[in-house]
């Protein structure tokens, strides 16, 4: 069976960036035996018009194709869910055989840009609105929304922390959700109790990170939480003690002192994911445009020499370049029979195309890319189940 990887756009010119341009809704991308990204197997959006709304038109039924702005995705028993990052929000969910939507529901707020499968329930962060909508399914259909969760706060930097901004959802190894609100500085902690259209969140706990930290991604090993903030590009790590959230420090995503990658354009970073054992710490930079790799492989067990917890900080390995223009999220295909050592994909949003670099023995990428592939506007990239 071939390889594939799934790849999510913006679709919409009012969600272009500089240098982008609409993509083709959500794509699929056949790997061959080296990793490498052979051609577009197929797109949601090919030969079809985006106009009018996103919902049940003539291009945006269920039983068609078209898919406006899907920039998060997730898979799940052949099944594709995608958020549309509009204004007024909506996820779909697609067979993956044909890209054909199955259904599709409002998220109660704007610009969804992060969806979790979890359970027979789908969670979609909505960004500009600021909550977190629960919404079941069964099989590929989604049902109505059940609840819009949401924990209103605000920071100190103008224009990005007005209001409440939800970024992304984690699920937790003790049947909780994690809730990054980029607008109010905070990870929101919930439990989810019940299940399909009977589920409901409800707030346990908060981690408070520091004024103008904007946290986006998270990534959990163990009891311990890894938080990037994308204002303020540091990484933040925090521990699970007793049901609360103890902060114990933060570390650099970058090394100022490397010039070989430049800082005129921030240090804004984006997406974050372990590697497969648990000992690297992918981060993706936008503006710096490069990859970092941190070691934190003495993080996550339980206790350390006498009994004291682990709280090793996290330390750089290296950075380079993405190979592309704003780095807004990345895959990683480890140890795989056909790739070596496995691959990186890198979604460049401005440049238009998936770069993808060699992972060596160590773990860690190549400082060039093997590949380059031209795809419009990727704002998301994942493997095929």
């Amino acid at each position: 069976m071939q390889q594939k990887l799934y790849v999510g756009s913006y679709t919409e010119p009012g969600y272009m960036q500089p240098g982008t341009v609409p993509g083709a809704g959500v794509s699929v991308l056949g790997v061959d035996d080296d990793g490498r990204l052979t051609s577009v197997l197929a797109s949601s959006n090919a030969g079809q018009r985006s106009g009018g709304g996103g919902g049940e038109g003539s291009e945006g039924r269920v039983g068609g194709r078209l898919v406006r702005n899907p920039s998060f995705l997730a898979v799940e028993g052949g099944v594709i869910y995608a958020v549309e990052e509009l204004s007024e929000g909506s996820v779909v969910s697609l067979a993956a055989a044909d890209l054909s939507v199955r259904s599709r529901t409002p998220t109660g707020g704007s610009d969804p840009c992060d969806v979790l499968v979890r359970d027979k329930v789908l969670l979609a962060a909505n960004y500009t609105s600021g909550n977190v909508a629960l919404v079941p399914f069964a099989g590929d259909r989604l049902e109505s929304l059940v609840q819009l969760a949401a924990h209103p706060g605000s920071g100190p930097v103008p224009k990005r922390q007005e209001s409440s901004h939800a970024h992304q959802t984690k699920p937790t190894p003790w049947k909780t959700v994690l809730v990054a609100d980029l607008g109010a500085d905070r990870v929101d902690e919930y439990a989810m109790e019940g299940e399909g259209i009977d589920a409901r969140l409800t707030l346990r706990a908060s981690a408070q990170l520091p004024p103008g930290t904007g946290p986006r991604h998270m990534a959990l090993k163990g009891r311990d939480l890894l938080v990037v903030g994308e204002l303020d590009g540091y990484l933040h790590h925090f521990r699970h003690e007793g049901g609360d959230w103890d902060r114990i420090g933060a570390v650099p995503v970058v090394d100022k002192s490397n010039n070989a990658l430049s800082l005129a354009n921030g240090i804004q970073p984006s997406h974050i994911r372990l590697s497969a054992d648990g000992a690297r710490l992918f981060v993706a930079v936008r503006g710096r445009n490069s990859i970092s790799v941190l070691d934190v492989s003495g993080l996550g067990g339980d206790s350390g020499a006498g009994g004291a917890t682990m709280r090793q900080s996290p330390a750089l390995l290296t950075e380079i370049a993405c190979g592309g223009d704003w780095p807004r999220h990345f895959t990683i295909v480890e140890n795989t029979q056909t790739a070596g050592h496995g691959r990186l994909y890198v979604a460049n949003l401005r440049s238009n195309r998936v770069s993808v670099f060699a992972l060596g023995s160590d773990g860690l990428p190549a400082a060039e890319p093997v590949q380059q592939f031209d795809i419009n506007s990727p704002t998301c990239v994942i493997p095929g189940a």
